[in-house]
């Protein structure tokens, strides 16, 4: 099994240093983009996306889902994962009120710099809007199911 940290595999605060201003000489798109990667599994996914970076590896999932490179995108919680059914009711109804207010485009970012780029990668692919609409229904439908 391989386990992907992004948190460890680049320092936030030196970006232009270690990947210049090309996204796709992160570590984040080259593994994501890897045959080898069939699943992203996005940890406190309302907590995370409340960053630019995590939007950009979200987009870029999405986008690698559609396109046949990757099976599945799975929303973990302290708990487990949402879509899998094991959330607890409870737990589901309270992340359903905070996903309700979810807006990624309020993400932010150390550098105003990578938030451009980061800005452009996922208006490019259909926007903010499109995140926040695909993390609302996944969470609906487990809400849904646990019902």
């Amino acid at each position: 099994t391989r386990v992907w940290f992004c948190t460890l595999c680049i320092n936030q605060t030196r970006i232009p240093e270690e990947i210049g201003t090309e996204l796709s000489l992160s570590p984040f798109m080259r593994v994501l983009r890897s045959l080898d990667c069939q699943y992203v599994a996005v940890i406190s996914p309302l907590k995370a996306l409340k960053r630019k970076w995590c939007n950009f590896e979200y987009s870029l999932s999405m986008e690698n889902r559609r396109d046949g490179f990757l099976s599945e995108i799975l929303l973990v919680t302290h708990t487990g994962i949402v879509q899998d059914g094991h959330v607890s009711p409870k737990e589901l109804l309270e992340l359903g009120r905070e996903v309700s207010t979810l807006n990624c485009a309020n993400a932010t970012c150390f550098s105003k710099t990578d938030e451009e780029l980061i800005d452009s990668f996922v208006e490019q692919r259909g926007g903010y809007n499109i995140i926040d609409n695909e993390i609302k229904s996944a969470f609906a439908e487990a809400i849904a199911e646990a019902n």
